[in-house]
This record gives structure tokens, sequence and C-alpha cells, in this order.
């Protein structure tokens, strides 16, 4: 039977490292040092090594369960090992299709607890869903938290992350919370090799179908185990009215458990994305102040031209907003922008699942609040615009043109 062995966790201040041995068939899975490490804004000397175990394992489980491996460590909270079977059990329920086998067997398991001192850690990246969760629990002070896992094996400077913490540390101070920023290579350490072995088998790739949500919760519980906390918070990406297999999901979320009283709560499942935004725009109202959202997941600013922005532009144009309370900029009326940008690029953008997930809610929204919205001539563009349409015409003008690089492209992918 294949098998990862934890070899030993180093730990200084506020970084901690974990070095590992797969058995030969498992190595492919990984970069070949080896190594994955996390650094918090904190000093991490006086956690346990059970508690900062938690983060790796979680990191394996999805492997270990689909290559039918065992993963070997020395020591875990008791708290956590228990709730890996109801883990387990709740993805077994997402993929029925894919047995999910593997274990964990550690040498011994500690009985970490603590007295709660307080309510919440929050997960938090600046976006829709992260904001109304804040705006829905800001009462219980929670700690933001913000992780970044897409570094190497050291840490270099990443624009994208030295936004966040720059507007991530503003929007605490603005509240009255406080802010913990996490940098990682828990995205990187894992090769792509088990995407290429198990995609087509379970249907999602590692990140979408395991990795995220299980990632952000654990690597979070060693700050609950330091400052007491009673719950971690995770916004929910998706909703009652539009049920996946992700990661993210309510389901597997609320069993990770640890140190006896920590928990996890999934926040907001049973908001679609024009209720969040509602939320949010009535509290920008309420406190008369701008509210700043960054929903380009990649860029240090809100492009104002991806997918992501132009869904929650449509969202917040429904509820009679303006646009640059939420730091949306842009120089020309957004009929033109936004037109503009469909000729130009329709072919790059995935707006198939975008309107099947969220543009009925939208649409439902501005023929509702018709009276209160600002940019009539943009929603009429929006409600009578053939995006599907022009999208197909797109997409086999390119191919057409782009022929020989595609086929060429093809081949050697193939290969």
């Amino acid at each position: 039977m294949e098998s990862i062995k934890l070899d030993r966790i180093k730990v200084n201040n506020n970084r901690v490292e974990y070095f590992f041995t797969p058995s030969s068939k498992l190595q492919k899975y990984f970069k070949s040092n080896n190594h994955m490490f996390i650094e918090y804004d904190t000093c991490i000397d006086d956690i346990p090594k059970s508690i900062l175990a938690i983060p790796f394992i979680s990191l394996m489980l999805p492997i270990i369960w689909s290559t039918d491996s065992i993963l070997w460590i020395e020591e875990v909270d008791r708290t956590f090992y228990d709730s890996i079977f109801n883990i387990k059990n709740a993805y077994q329920e997402m993929y029925p299709h894919f047995k999910l086998k593997g274990t964990v067997v550690p040498a011994k398991t500690i009985y970490n607890t603590y007295n709660i001192e307080r309510e919440a850690i929050q997960l938090f990246s600046g976006g829709m869903d992260a904001n109304c969760t804040f705006i829905r629990i800001k009462d219980k002070n929670p700690i933001l938290v913000n992780i970044y896992g897409w570094f190497e094996d050291y840490i270099s400077k990443n624009n994208v992350f030295e936004k966040d913490k720059e507007d991530i540390s503003l929007f605490a101070k603005a509240n009255n919370v406080e802010s913990n920023f996490v940098a990682s290579n828990f995205a990187t350490f894992i090769s792509n090799n088990f995407d290429k072995e198990f995609k087509r088998k379970i249907g999602r790739t590692l990140w979408f179908g395991f990795q995220h949500a299980m990632a952000f919760i654990s690597i979070a519980i060693p700050l609950a185990y330091k400052y007491k906390v009673k719950n971690i918070y995770i916004a929910s990406s998706n909703t009652l009215g539009y049920r996946t297999a992700c990661a993210s999901d309510p389901t597997t979320d609320i069993q990770f458990r640890y140190s006896n009283v920590g928990g996890t709560i999934h926040d907001g499942f049973e908001l679609n994305r024009q209720d969040k935004t509602k939320i949010i725009v009535d509290y920008q109202k309420l406190i008369k102040n701008t509210y700043p959202l960054r929903v380009c997941s990649f860029n240090d600013r809100n492009c104002c031209e991806c997918e992501k922005c132009f869904r929650t532009i449509l969202g917040l144009v429904a509820e009679g907003s303006d646009l640059e309370e939420f730091d949306f900029y842009i120089e020309k009326d957004l009929k033109s922008h936004f037109k503009d940008i469909m000729d130009k690029k329709i072919h790059l953008l995935g707006l198939e699942k975008e309107s099947e997930i969220y543009w009925d809610d939208i649409k439902y929204r501005m023929n509702e609040n018709i009276d209160n919205i600002k940019e009539k001539e943009f929603v009429d563009w929006f409600l009578n615009y053939d995006f599907l349409g022009e999208r197909k015409k797109a997409i086999l003008k390119y191919r057409v043109k782009n022929f020989g690089p595609i086929l060429k492209r093809k081949i050697i992918g193939s290969k």
C-alpha cells in the first residue's frame, strides 16, 4: 500500500514548515523537494504540533483518499482526527461515483482544548461573499484572516498579496477589527499530475473539488487555537438555488472540528448572490460612506472587464447603486464600455456559466427595481443583447482565423 510520511514539523517564530516523504508511486504528485510551509502574521511557537499538523493533513487527505494510501503522522489533535471520518463521508456523498479510500494513521492523538475567549475568525478575501458575511457577523468582532497560497518555496514580492494586505488592513482599521495575513505554498507544492490522472475520474480538479476550502479552514485552525476562538466562518460561494460538487460546501465545511470546542460555520448558503449584493448595498447606504469591494481574484484592482467584474457590476446596477462607492471606476458610459468589451473578446469570456447561475436573479431584480436604477440604457442593452449567440459566432470566427496554431497546440498537448 502506498504512503506519505510526515517526517518533521519545523517551527520558527511565525513560520511552520512540513517535510514529508511519499512512497515512490506517489512522488509524481509533488514537487521534488517535498516541502510545504505556512507563514503567519504572529508567533506560533506556543502552538502544539498536534494542532500545527492539521493544515498538512488536510492538504493530503484528497490525495490519500484518491490513491487508497496511508498518511503516517507522529501526532494530531484528537478532535480533528475524529472529524476526518465525517469530512470523508461528506465528500463521499458529494462524489458517489468515485470511491474514497485510504486512511490517516497517527502514532498518538492529543486531547487539546481551551476556554473560549473570542467568537469568530472570518476567512476574508474582500469579495462579495466575504463582505456579506462580515456585515452579518460584525457584532461578533471577527478576526479577519486572509490567506495567499501561491508562493513557491519562499515568499517573494507579489502585487496581488500586497494589495490584499493594504486593502484589508484599511478595511479592518475602518471597522475596528483585527486582521491577520498568511502566506503559504499550499497551492503550488502539489504537481499537476494529480489532475492529469484524477480530474476525469472524479469530475473536478483538486483545487475546485477538494483543496481550496480544506486549505483555508485548516490553515486558520492554529490561529483559532492561539486566540481561543469559538468558530471559523467561511462565506458560501454557492447557494441553495444552485448546488454543485465543490470544495466550498456547507456539508463538508461544517465537519471541521478541533481542540474539543472549535468549529466551522459555512455562512450565507441560503442567500443567492443578488441577495448578498442587496445586503452590501443597503449597508453602504446605512453607513453613508464608501464600501470598497475587490472581486478580481488575481488583480490588484477591479479591472471592470472580466466576467466576475461584469457580474458584480450588473448586481450593483440592479440595486440602483453608484459603482464608484464600491471601487468600480469606468470612464465611458456603461453600455459603451461593455459593448466594446463584448465586441473585442466575448469569445474569451465563459458567459454560459455566468448566465446560468447568476443572471436570472439579476434580471428579476432589475425589473423589480427599475424605477431606482440610474443606468437604464445599460440595463436595456443587457436585457436584450444575445450574449450566448454572439459568443458562439465569435468562437467560430476565432477558430477559423487561428486554425493552424490551435491544431498545433492540440497535437503537442496530446503527446
